[in-house]
């Protein structure tokens, strides 16, 4: 009998970032929520048909760039007038790379600019002001 394919996709994950998988992920776990046993990350992973294409399409875009520049693509979203919740997407084979820059002291982050992670900063826009 062969795992369902999300069991399959939850075991790759794990053991990408030296873990294994939690077989009771979610309310039935003793352990964690997490999808994985991993001590110092709390891994979420969503297997769907639909990978948010239009995402996948523009990582894939930047990538090519990247790579004629020989760099490593780091991808953030932003949500207009909300910079201190930006996501940043990094594309799976890069993550390794990414991890190394920094472990090399190559790649510096700050976090002094980034609000507190349970804090939401949302601006007024102009055109939502009440009058």
């Amino acid at each position: 009998m062969s795992d369902k394919p999300w069991k399959v996709f939850e075991r790759y994950i794990a053991g990408f970032f030296s873990s294994a998988r939690n077989a009771l992920s979610g309310g039935n776990s003793k352990l964690t929520r997490s999808d994985s046993t991993h001590p110092h990350l709390f891994i979420s992973c969503k297997y769907t048909r639909n990978n948010h294409r239009m995402l996948r399409d523009l990582l894939t875009e930047e990538r090519e760039k990247a790579d004629k520049e020989g760099k490593t693509t780091v991808l953030c979203i932003g949500e207009f007038d909300d910079r201190q919740n930006t996501m940043v997407i990094l594309h799976l084979k890069d993550l390794h790379k990414f991890a190394g820059l920094i472990h090399e002291g190559k790649v510096v982050i700050t976090t002094n600019a980034v609000a507190p992670a349970k804090k939401r900063v949302v601006r007024k826009r102009a055109g939502n002001v009440a009058r």
